[in-house]
């Protein structure tokens, strides 16, 4: 469904780590390659690469490493983490890579390396690393969310609806995974679905104003006129500075053929986002509905200043219109 506005797709990002073991307290030894000397190297390691000195990190960790080997797989996360921190995605997902091999069944590990791989540019191996996961854990709804985002950046459309349905059936008491749902049944062109979906939403999060806005921009698909009406005034009550559904308002009002309504509540999207192109080409088609093209001519011309491709055409037809005068 083309003329609905989607909110952008994202994945759930969780604050998760690996922690190293520790041993317990009757089993401390004094030798010098004890636990608590590996440990030692592992958080000088950690902050060697948190000041961006890596090749230091690198010696400390492998120290830690060969102390204690339990400790490697938390020694290649935090390298792959702080590479990570510094935007340094390939070499993240190289140590990333190495722990997983050593934590094969971890499932934050193969999760951390899906995130680098997707800021990576690696979208495939992202989804490889979540089909991981859940092949180690299918009841994760997170995972079959975050595969189903994947999938929809990717214009899977079909893969990205098939893991949202199975993070619903898993989480259905999430309003945001049934936003998101609804999102991508609108761009299906699942009208009803996508209604479906925001409602339920809605239902689990009353003021959520994306799925008041998006639930009235399905019913204006339909030309429900009235329904739309609603849910656009319900946005803007949880949202008073959403321009774009005083946009859609002004729209229904145009479509009444109410152009001074449509003016008052378009002025108030414009005084929110003055350069909204789409406020700024219906209040031109405002003024040129009551005949005052002076107007609608300035409003049409900021749209094109701003890259609107719509713009030109629509000023040539205001111009013939003022020479037919």
């Amino acid at each position: 469904m083309n003329s609905l506005r989607t909110a952008l797709l994202s994945s759930i990002f969780l604050c998760l780590s690996i922690s190293a073991p520790f041993v317990a307290e009757g089993g401390r030894k004094q030798a010098s390659n004890t636990p608590e000397s590996a440990q030692t190297y592992l958080q000088q390691g950690n902050e060697q690469a948190k000041n961006g000195l890596f090749a230091e990190a690198r010696e400390s960790f492998e120290k830690a490493a060969s102390m204690d080997p339990d400790l490697a797989p938390v020694a290649y996360f935090s390298l792959g983490m702080a590479y990570g921190s510094k935007g340094r995605w390939l070499e993240a997902t190289t140590e990333l890579r190495k722990a997983v091999a050593l934590r094969p069944d971890d499932i934050m590990l193969h999760f951390n390396l899906a995130n680098a791989y997707q800021a990576s540019g690696a979208t495939d191996n992202a989804i490889d690393e979540y089909q991981e996961i859940i092949a180690i854990n299918p009841g994760l709804y997170w995972a079959h969310f975050n595969l189903g985002t994947i999938y929809a950046q990717t214009n899977d459309l079909e893969r990205a609806i098939s893991e949202h349905e199975k993070a619903v059936e898993l989480s259905p008491k999430l309003a945001l995974i049934h936003f998101k749902l609804g999102n991508l049944y609108g761009i299906k062109g699942a009208v009803d679905q996508s209604i479906a979906s925001y409602e339920e939403a809605i239902s689990l999060d009353p003021k959520h104003h994306l799925s008041h806005y998006n639930l009235g921009l399905a019913y204006l698909h339909k030309k429900d006129t009235k329904r739309a009406t609603l849910e656009f005034n319900k946005t803007v009550e949880i949202n008073p500075q959403y321009a774009e559904a005083y946009v859609n308002l002004g729209v229904i009002h145009l479509l009444e053929k109410k152009p001074d309504e449509a003016i008052s509540v378009l002025t108030t999207a414009l005084d929110i986002k003055p350069d909204l192109i789409k406020a700024l080409i219906n209040m031109a088609v405002a003024y040129r509905d009551k005949g005052e093209f002076e107007p609608a001519l300035k409003y049409a011309q900021r749209a094109k200043d701003l890259g609107s491709v719509s713009a030109k055409n629509f000023i040539d037809s205001i111009r013939k219109k003022m020479d037919d005068q």
